[in-house]
């Protein structure tokens, strides 16, 4: 199969899987069009796709049993079978348990292992795999395989295998244990492969190798184990038929299973070369060669099937390398080529894969590195130094030229080697640092800085790397990602950023420049796809905090083109989900662009019913739900029109309260510890308050106004937050409007003093939209000045400075939310600080001219 058309597989195959079977035939038969070769392509990996998804459960053998008869692994304790009494449980396995017995006959001492095959829902064929086992071992007479020494049925017609018992440790824990070099690595390994081969030589193929199955004993000896899921190659093997492949599916252990085993197609000896490739990777770099553990099915697909390995020796200057040497090209292409997804690409035996291991320890060319003259000539003189130098003292001018240029060469291949190793170091660790650490640490509180420096520096190295990659598209990809993530903690809006707007829209615009050609060369890269849309939509937001509305609105609907556009070929729940944000977004923004009431309400109920069938599939998805709430709060504001309309306010408080139950929960479920969750709870109380206000409720509205409060200590964990301090003036500004409607003026005065320092901070240190929540707090200050001149009992003079101060307040109010945001797209409720404050300049202006031609009449 063509790369196009593996890519064309792939595409349509991982936007089935996450179909209900009921749905699949038709998006399949749409997808496929008139190629019935495809459909039969994806359906047969979608067959495929089912039964791996028991491959990742790591109680898979627990299903293998049923329940009332499962055996009590202390029952067999100390129980007799034939010549042997059962001292300790070893192991539980897919294939039954194993257990540490002696023999007690008296005719001689010996400790064996026995394995007892219970009964069960799956007896047949487990029985039937357990006949398999015992004539394939019976046939492998070897030192480095664990021999078979009798079997039999208990009195009870339990099946059994007694087999030679090992004490030993896995292969990678004993090469770790030992502190072992890589040439005593390798050596052991050799030896594995020795076992192996043997058995591919007697047709067998044990489907299920891992460093588990292969134990070390304390001298040194390697013992493989566990053929309880070989595989005969003969036509007459005694397998009546090919077992259910989802029951060999839950018996194989995906870190170490080959592609064509996760996609259910025929097994041969190349599959065991796969599985041996993964081990010699585990054994050098102590950890796995998937970026991601193939937890899930369809990560099993994508890494065992799809994700090239990181070189074994960038893997290591990952990790630090200290407990180790450095690994060389060599090694590098071994293990690489073992690991190929395609089986006729691998080494076309074990025999020759260990051959070439023998090769690089005896500093020969391998044959994984090709057959280049640079490279064999290398190789010649590190193996033959004192032969050349003397060949060089009897043809002194012709072998001395030959000398100096192979050795120019060699230094040249080695000075690329150490480039390539670099690079891939460099690479590695701004990997490590920008999606490893990074994550793990994005939603705790406080954590902007550590954030911030660590994208920094991952950005720094793969800036560095840019100019010598060319086009390495999966580098430009990385690169993007990593401006996307700058982007976000310089000035993402709603989340924790520094403030700094300008920065983070550009940003957002390299990593589109970046992903531009990434999509042109690869229109199939669902990934690049997805992160161009995503920047989009991160930058609508921004240009609409600047007021640019009609650039916020077109960036949004290039966003929505492209997410529906991956929809269509890709509709599974996390790309609808993106669909649904982009919806709420764009429904915004159209509202601010078009400046009518019934803009964008079609998107924002697009985005309703999207998500609320996606919380109806996935009840327990909390990206789901909380983007729900968020699309439940958007709409309750959207309903909130220009003129009061009968109903619609306490519509509005419908949706907004629907919003606030589901952030509930979500803050209750994660403790606290998601500020994404959190922030979303806080906007919920204030927009509620806001709600309540513009309905004369001020006791509710101070409630949810404290609710808020309540959560900005969490918030305000970083002292480099610029949004947790916006989100701190506008829950004040909201409590000193509460308090104010409650007739609270002092408390309310206090509250809004304190607000006016924290929105002079962020003028001077942000870039964020602070204008609005000060014209709204002075408007405040306004009122509550007004408020104390009409008190009963104040003199002229002390009425007179309350009413100039009040006209001062208002002065300076209208001009902030003028700046802060149009006044012609508010809805009315959004616009009750302007009309307020414009109400009350008329008022104090009046009041004061009457003042003071009362004073100066005669």
């Amino acid at each position: 199969m063509t790369p196009e058309r593996w890519r064309r597989v792939k595409d349509v195959f991982f936007a089935a899987s996450g179909l209900q079977p009921a749905e699949r035939r038709s998006a399949l038969e749409a997808a496929c069009g008139d190629d019935p070769e495809l459909l039969a392509e994806v359906e047969s990996l979608l067959d495929a796709h089912d039964a791996a998804e028991a491959i990742v459960d790591t109680s898979a053998s627990a299903r293998l049993r049923n329940d009332a008869t499962l055996h009590d692994a202390g029952s067999w304790t100390g129980r007799r079978i034939g010549a042997y009494e059962i001292t300790a449980l070893l192991a539980h396995g897919g294939m039954g348990d194993v257990y540490r017995a002696r023999r007690v006959d008296e005719q001689f001492e010996k400790e064996v292992a026995i394995k007892l095959v219970p009964g069960g829902l799956h007896a047949a064929f487990i029985l039937q795999r357990l006949r398999t086992e015992r004539q394939i071992l019976a046939s492998l007479e070897h030192p480095n395989i664990a021999r078979l020494i009798d079997g039999g049925a208990t009195e009870d017609g339990t099946p059994y295998l007694v087999m030679e018992m090992v004490d030993g440790a896995p292969l990678d824990r004993f090469a770790a244990d030992r502190g072992l070099s890589i040439r005593a690595r390798l050596a052991l390994f050799r030896e594995v492969c020795a076992a192996v081969s043997y058995a591919h030589q007697r047709l067998v193929v044990h489907r299920d190798l891992k460093p588990g199955n292969i134990l070390v004993t304390a001298d040194g000896n390697v013992k493989l184990l566990d053929f309880g899921i070989a595989k005969l190659l003969q036509p007459t093997s005694p397998e009546s038929g090919p077992p259910p492949t989802r029951t060999l599916m839950q018996l194989l252990t995906p870190g170490f299973a080959s592609p064509e085993q996760v996609l259910g197609k025929p097994i041969t000896t190349a599959s065991d070369v796969y599985s041996l490739g993964v081990i010699l990777y585990v054994l050098l770099t102590g950890r796995s060669p998937y970026r991601r553990p193939p937890d899930t099915a369809e990560t099993a697909m994508r890494e065992i099937c799809d994700t090239e390995p990181l070189r074994p020796s960038a893997a290591v200057a990952m990790s630090g390398g200290g407990r180790m040497e450095r690994l060389g090209r060599d090694l590098d292409s071994i293990i690489l080529k073992a690991l190929r997804k395609e089986p006729e690409r691998r080494y076309a035996s074990v025999e020759q894969f260990s051959e070439d291991i023998r090769r690089h320890l005896d500093g020969l060319p391998v044959l994984a590195r090709g057959d280049r003259l640079s490279y064999r000539a290398g190789k010649f003189l590190r193996r033959h130094r004192v032969e050349v130098a003397a060949a060089g003292l009897l043809l002194a001018t012709l072998v001395g030229a030959t000398v100096v240029s192979v050795r120019e060469a060699r230094i040249a291949e080695q000075q690329r080697e150490r480039a390539e190793r670099h690079f891939a170091s460099v690479r590695g660790l701004a990997n490590a640092f920008m999606f490893r650490v990074h994550d793990a640490i994005e939603k705790l509180p406080g954590s902007i800085e550590a954030r911030e420096m660590l994208v920094a520096t991952a950005l720094e190295y793969l800036g560095a790397l840019a100019a010598e990659a060319g086009t390495d598209m999966a580098l430009r990809l990385e690169l993007a990602q990593a401006y996307q993530k700058i982007g976000d903690i310089q000035g993402a809006p709603n989340q924790a950023s520094m403030g700094q707007v300008d920065a983070a829209i550009a940003s957002y615009s390299r990593s589109i420049l970046l992903l531009e050609p990434v999509i042109a060369a690869e229109p199939g890269n669902l990934t690049a796809r997805s992160l161009l849309a995503e920047n989009h939509l991160r930058q609508s937001r921004l240009f609409l905090n600047q007021d640019d509305f009609g650039t916020a609105a077109a960036a949004s609907g290039r966003a929505v083109s492209m997410l529906e556009s991956l929809a269509a070929t890709q509709p599974d729940g996390l790309t609808r989900v993106a669909l649904a944000a982009a919806y709420r977004r764009h429904a915004d923004n159209l509202r601010f662009a078009e400046r009518t009431d019934d803009a964008g309400r079609e998107f924002m109920r697009k985005a309703v019913e999207i998500l609320e069938d996606a919380a109806r599939r996935e009840p327990e998805n909390r990206a789901v739900a909380h983007e729900l709430a968020n699309a439940y709060s958007n709409l309750g504001q959207n309903l909130i029109g220009s003129e009061p309309q009968p109903g619609k306010l306490e519509e509005a408080l419908g949706w907004s309260r629907k919003a606030l139950t589901i952030d509930q929960e979500l803050v209750v479920a994660t403790g606290g510890r998601n500020v994404a969750y959190v922030r979303s709870l806080l906007y919920d109380h204030v927009g509620l308050s806001d709600l309540l206000h513009a309905r004369d409720d001020g006791q509710a509205a101070l409630e949810h106004a404290r609710a808020a409060q309540e959560l900005l200590p969490i918030l305000n964990a970083d002292a480099r937050n610029a949004q947790a301090l916006l989100d701190g003036a506008m829950v004040a500004n909201r409590m000193g409007q509460a308090l104010l409607a409650l007739g609270e003026l002092r408390q309310a005065e206090t509250v809004l003093e304190e607000n006016l320092q924290i929105l002079g901070q962020m003028a001077r240190d942000t870039g964020l939209p602070w204008e609005f929540i000060q014209g709204g707090t002075e408007q405040g200050m306004g009122e509550i000045r007004e408020s104390l001149a009409a008190r009963a009992g104040t003199d002229r003079a002390a009425r007179l400075r309350h009413l100039q101060a009040a006209r001062d307040w208002y002065e300076k109010a209208i001009p902030h939310i003028e700046k802060g945001m149009p006044i012609e797209i508010l809805d009315h409720v959004s616009r009750l600080p302007y009309d307020r404050a414009v109400a009350g300049l008329a008022r104090s202006k009046a009041e004061i001219e009457g003042l003071t031609a009362t004073a100066t009449a005669p």
